[in-house]
């Protein structure tokens, strides 16, 4: 028999009530196995509408229910098993989809979720039985106001989900916070990831539509297969498109979502999310590593115009390529560091590394010694020239000084017409952090998935 008491937390809510800046629902869930398709537990929105659609394209991965776009938020029951939570604020929605493999909960056991919100900081942070799960950047919608439960009517789920207490709470609640919480009522300690390694293993990848283009099981799970045989315990992917859940659960990571296009991954915990520029663009974390000290990591996707297949094999002349780069790539570059200004300031207390698709080659790559690769082009390429008067450090040049001995294109493993250059980079603060290891990956005995190569640094 489903049963439920609703509990309004007094701290916090007059504030609440009148400014709706914080919020957090918290529900103590038992689910059976339903025929009901995407069965709902708890949501502010109408769910009435329940039809569940598969929206798997190059741009999105997974199956859910038509009213997410629906104002307001929701957890609920994927087919799979395993549970979900949404939000949308009308015309735009977000999913977290897990996977069964690690979240499963209709299991007939008792499981405790948490979606806490900061409207300060615009995020939504996931917890699952104790854990956090991932971080949503709430950027990409329109408004906050699907947060006010005056208005909106309170559903709870079929008689195959029990709720035994489920609370609002008119704060923003810290990981320790909620991990006390499911101790308190499980009796349970929250299972700590052991995992104890101070040195930064830095994957940069843009992932080629979600990792899907060889198939939706099979290239995801290639994506997956790489970068677990990496190594890495940081990950900057672009082109996440939906599979950013499934990596996650998969290489047992915190999630950050700062768009559909920028994902950042981590084995340690994420203390703290910088939201910079526009989120399809740039967007970061502040880690914090087992030997206590913090480290900033931004993710970065900069516009792939002017194409520099067609600029480059035509070519174009330095003068010409250079004008082109200035309304789109530099603009961008520019706003961005600009607005990192705050960190890179700080950058000789707290590390920074800049990682992302940059779609643009470097400077330290187009020398007298590799003139013939360019048409003979000497092109000082101002993304990259303005990365570097910011402070900050390439680590691959940093590792392979000379081009003629190792170039490192990144572009493009999948396309042989395509021009050979390299345009994924990682910058990092020099003299704070030591880089000591840069290897670029694009083979696979099945075939690259990405037309982009990989980059992976280690810091120590």
């Amino acid at each position: 028999m489903r049963h439920f008491s609703i509990l309004f937390v007094i701290i916090g809510m007059t504030s609440f009530l009148h400014s709706q800046t914080k919020f957090t629902v918290q529900a103590w869930v038992k689910a059976e196995k339903s025929n009901t398709q995407n069965p709902l537990i708890l949501s502010n929105k109408n769910w009435d509408e329940n039809k569940v659609v598969n929206f798997t394209s190059h741009h999105n991965l997974g199956q859910a229910s038509v009213s997410g776009s629906t104002h307001g938020w929701a957890f609920a029951v994927q087919a799979n098993g395993a549970w979900s939570w949404n939000i949308g604020d009308g015309k735009r929605r977000l999913d977290y989809l897990p996977t069964a493999e690690v979240q499963r909960i209709d299991d007939g056991a008792w499981h405790h979720l948490v979606c806490t919100i900061s409207e300060e900081k615009a995020t939504a942070s996931l917890y699952f039985d104790g854990q956090m799960v991932a971080i949503y950047s709430l950027e990409e919608l329109e408004a906050l106001d699907y947060l006010d439960l005056r208005r909106d009517r309170i559903q709870t789920g079929t008689n195959s989900i029990q709720l035994d207490t489920f609370a609002f709470d008119g704060r923003y609640m810290s990981r320790l916070q909620v991990e006390s919480l499911y101790r308190l009522r499980s009796g349970k300690k929250v299972e700590k990831d052991r995992y104890r390694d101070s040195k930064l293993k830095v994957l940069n990848w843009n992932i080629w539509h979600g990792g899907r283009r060889d198939g939706d099981r099979e290239g995801l799970e290639k994506t997956i297969q790489i970068i677990r045989e990496s190594g890495a315990n940081v990950l900057c992917l672009q082109e996440t498109y939906g599979s950013g859940p499934v990596i996650a659960d998969s290489l047992g990571m915190v999630y950050f979502y700062r768009s559909t296009n920028l994902g950042v991954f981590s084995r340690y915990p994420i203390v703290e999310t910088h939201a910079i520029y526009e989120p399809f663009h740039a967007g970061g974390v502040q880690l914090l590593l087992p030997n206590r000290s913090v480290v900033n990591v931004f993710d970065i996707w900069l516009n792939s115009e002017p194409d520099i297949d067609i600029s480059l094999q035509e070519p174009w002349s330095a003068d010409r390529i250079l004008r082109a780069e200035q309304p789109t790539r530099l603009n961008e570059i520019n706003a961005i560091l600009q607005e990192l200004q705050p960190w890179l300031s700080r950058q000789k207390e707290i590390p920074l590394i800049l990682a992302g698709d940059f779609n643009s080659p470097s400077h330290l790559d187009f020398t007298e010694a590799t003139k013939s690769r360019h048409h003979d082009l000497l092109i000082e390429w101002p993304v990259s020239k303005a990365i570097a008067q910011a402070g900050l450090q390439d680590a691959f040049r940093q590792i392979y000084p000379d081009p003629t001995q190792n170039y490192g294109e990144t572009w493009s493993p999948r396309f042989d017409t395509s021009c050979k250059e390299r345009i994924d980079h990682i910058y990092y603060s020099p003299g704070v952090i030591n880089c000591t290891f840069v290897q670029k990956l694009d083979q696979h005995p099945e075939g690259w998935p990405s037309d982009h190569a990989a980059v992976l640094a280690r810091f120590d």
